[in-house]
């Protein structure tokens, strides 16, 4: 008889099993995945989609309601929260932000009685800013009699000062310096340090005219004072927040409401300024970091050809005195030349100004640019006989490399003199543009040599937060009368809340609108209404 032993087979084919079972549930589970992130990305979309409608919804609203006129009407239902910024600037985001984003910004503004500060710009600010936003003074001992003495509106309105303000700064994420004045001597330098940490943190802080005391060789001064005696020579130079701050005290009989000395070259959603503006500031303070303007006099460089220095400059008030006059031959190229260029390598916005004579007779004066003995841009004067001389200036980009020859050349009618007064060269560097973004310069006047092609209006990047800086709160509006330049510090001021505070909140959309609306936020059963050309939305609920 023959026994078969039965061979249990099952721990051989236990592992075999669980590898396959194993195999279909990674694979299941790939399949899941790859599911699950189609999903979110197609819920994300979704989304975007639905905010970017929502968003366009209402801009279109807005504008329809605006060029309707006022009195104009209409309602509409949301289901997300919408937040109007001052400007022209619309948020669509979840209704949950009620809650997490709910605060509105708390902005402080300081007046001045060194400005001074207008109460029509306090009145401005107060109207347009809902809610009215906080506000602090800065008096003197010696403007007037005492205690804002020049300016008895502030010690009416205003109660707190500026101590006040530099204690209270965590209540605040935008601040507002009209003409600060501080007093270096005294306390300056424990408030700078303040701000400094406050806008490192985060926040906005913009700052207009003077921020520091005027410094004097009389002294010693009070911490009530304008004034302050410092150590260093007395050219009211500052440093302060990464970068250098050059006081400019100027008379504003030289520049007059024709003469414009400051032109907008650059421009963003914060700004209500458009590219080619001209403007007239009272004074010539500017800003700058370390990458400057080089500028050379023609006077001083190579001069050949029948350029020779002089005097003689038919147009009025030659920057030194002096320009580099051509009395060679007509029809014959005489050059002013800078060898061996001595900056850095790089892009630069290259200006030269020469004076158009009246007495060219139809027949224009030709100009050369040259690098290395290549030929890189040319122009010609425009003036006809009689038309009235007058300095101009001719602008223009190129890449110039260390080391390299530069040349103008100048062609003469008969009559005239080719007459070139200065060249600037301002670098454009990609680190720069990044670091320090310019939106207005200095341009086109002989009592400003040293703030010539200077940054006049500009903003930059400190810590976290933003700095923007005003030149001057006076000015006046060259080919743009009826703008109110107080209108555009409001707006600036009220935009720059998002533009420093709201970079975070990546769950919203952004859309633009072309009329003005206060800031804002409503959502659910909502209203657009048009108040003598001014926009206001709220909630229908909460006005019934």
């Amino acid at each position: 008889m023959v026994l078969f032993k039965y061979k249990n087979r099952k721990s051989q084919s236990t592992p075999e099993v669980m590898l396959g079972v194993g195999i279909i549930m990674f694979l299941f589970l790939l399949v899941a995945v790859f599911t699950l992130n189609h999903q979110i990305k197609l819920g994300e979309t979704e989304d975007y989609i639905e905010k970017r409608s929502e968003c366009l919804k209402i801009v279109n609203l807005i504008n329809s309601v605006y060029i309707s006129g006022p009195g104009t009407e209409v309602e509409t239902h949301t289901d997300f929260l919408i937040t109007a910024f001052n400007g022209s600037m619309v948020s669509v985001e979840t209704l949950n932000s009620v809650e997490e984003y709910g605060d509105v910004p708390r902005i402080a503004f300081l007046a001045s009685e060194s400005g001074p500060t207008l109460q029509s710009f306090y009145d401005r600010v107060n109207l347009e800013l809902d809610p009215d936003p906080d506000w602090y003074k800065n008096c003197f001992s010696d403007i007037g009699v005492s205690g804002c003495d020049q300016t008895p509106w502030m010690n009416t309105r205003i109660n707190r000062t500026i101590h006040d303000l530099m204690n209270n700064l965590d209540n605040y994420n935008t601040i507002y310096l009209e003409d600060a004045t501080l007093n270096y001597d005294h306390y300056a330098t424990d408030y700078i340090n303040r701000l400094e940490d406050w806008v490192s943190e985060g926040n906005a802080l913009i700052l207009s005219e003077h921020v520091f005391c005027s410094e004097s060789t009389y002294g010693p001064f009070s911490n009530t004072s304008y004034r302050c005696e410092n150590a260093l020579p007395l050219d009211n130079d500052w440093e302060m927040f990464g970068i250098n701050l050059h006081q400019r005290f100027s008379d504003y009989y030289y520049f007059p409401s024709h003469q414009y000395n400051v032109v907008v070259e650059n421009t963003n959603e914060a700004f209500d300024l458009a590219i080619g503006d001209q403007l007239s500031f009272e004074e010539r303070p500017y800003v700058n970091n370390d990458v400057s303007t080089t500028g050379y006099e023609a006077e001083s460089l190579s001069l050949n050809g029948g350029y020779y220095s002089s005097s003689v400059c038919s147009c009025s008030s030659p920057s030194a005195g002096r320009c580099a006059r051509n009395t060679g031959t007509s029809g014959t190229q005489a050059n002013i030349s800078l060898n061996n260029f001595p900056e850095t390598t790089g892009e630069y916005e290259i200006t030269i100004r020469y004076c158009d004579e009246t007495d060219d007779s139809g027949n224009p004066d030709d100009y050369s640019f040259y690098i290395n003995g290549n030929l890189n841009h040319t122009w010609q004067s425009t003036n006809g006989y009689g038309s009235g001389e007058i300095w101009r200036e001719e602008t223009f980009n190129l890449n110039l490399n260390s080391g390299d020859n530069l040349k103008i050349s100048g062609i003469r009618s008969s009559n005239t003199g080719t007459r070139v007064d200065w060249i600037d060269l301002n670098p454009l560097s990609e680190g720069l543009d990044n670091e320090f973004t310019v939106i207005a310069r200095y341009r086109n006047s002989s009592y400003m040599s040293d703030s010539r092609n200077q940054p006049a209006i500009a903003y930059w990047n400190y810590g976290e937060g933003k700095i923007f800086y005003f030149g001057d709160f006076y000015v006046n509006y060259i080919n743009i009368p009826t703008k109110q330049f107080s209108q555009v510090l409001v707006d600036l001021i009220s935009v720059a809340y998002y533009m420093v505070a709201h970079p975070e909140r990546e769950s919203d959309i952004t859309c633009h609108f072309s009329a003005f609306a206060p800031y804002q936020q409503v959502f659910g059963d909502i209203k657009i209404k048009n108040e003598n050309n001014y926009i206001i939305l709220e909630n229908v609920n909460e006005t019934q």
